[in-house]
């Protein structure tokens, strides 16, 4: 990353961490539609935080297109920015400098991870639906498979009409992999299915962890 980029995203953080905090990075869109959040989602995701915490910053991320969608209640806009972001690279600093992330299973995740940041992940327990008859034939042969792996791993689970311990090989390859990550998961193949009251308590979970490091670093 070249340093006017660098800077670029620091100075960005720093100067909306003079009107209050925490300031949270908000990337609410993936590469396929179904990893998505809806825009009701967004909105109550913002409204949720802001109501929770007056002076927190909110940066919402991604292409500028898909940004300027985003309607934010007018009672929010001051504390609601949107940045976009044409090169991933241009995000890096903002994730650096963020307290807290927000996002889907994306490259955002693992940026994330690289420096422990508290970050609220959010993935579908299902792959996205077929789009032609050779995604559907490929797509029933590895179904076929994985259910052999997770026989072999966690039949009882299986047999008991439960979801098996060792799931889909997505949990784990790309979970966060970040101590200071909280996973959370839609039970279908859409994100926009995911419980708003979930994330909303994840984000409580981990700003709460926030203040108390820094209470403890202003000892």
């Amino acid at each position: 990353m070249d340093e006017a980029t660098n800077e670029k995203g620091q100075t960005y953080v720093e100067r909306l961490r003079q009107s209050g905090e925490p300031v949270i990075v908000f990337n609410p869109f993936a590469s396929h539609e179904t990893r998505d959040l809806s825009s009701t989602q967004i909105q109550d995701i913002i409204k949720g935080i802001l109501q929770r915490y007056p002076q927190a910053q909110v940066v919402l991320i991604g292409y500028e297109d898909r940004l300027a969608q985003i309607e934010v209640p007018a009672a929010y806009a001051a504390q609601v920015h949107r940045f976009s972001s044409p090169s991933i690279m241009d995000v890096v600093p903002l994730v650096r400098c963020a307290d807290l992330v927000i996002t889907p299973d994306t490259s955002i995740v693992h940026i994330a991870a690289t420096f422990e940041k508290p970050t609220v992940g959010l993935y579908i327990h299902a792959l996205r639906p077929p789009r032609n008859g050779k995604e559907k034939a490929k797509r029933h042969y590895y179904q076929q498979m994985q259910l052999l792996k997770d026989y072999f791993f966690d039949a009882p689970h299986i047999d008991a009409g439960q979801r098996p311990r060792q799931i889909l090989i997505n949990d784990d390859l790309m979970a966060p992999n970040n101590p200071q990550a909280v996973q959370l998961f839609s039970a279908t193949a859409t994100l926009a299915d995911l419980s708003v009251a979930q994330i909303l308590n994840a984000v409580d979970t981990l700003i709460q962890q926030h203040v108390e490091q820094a209470e403890v670093k202003g000892r």
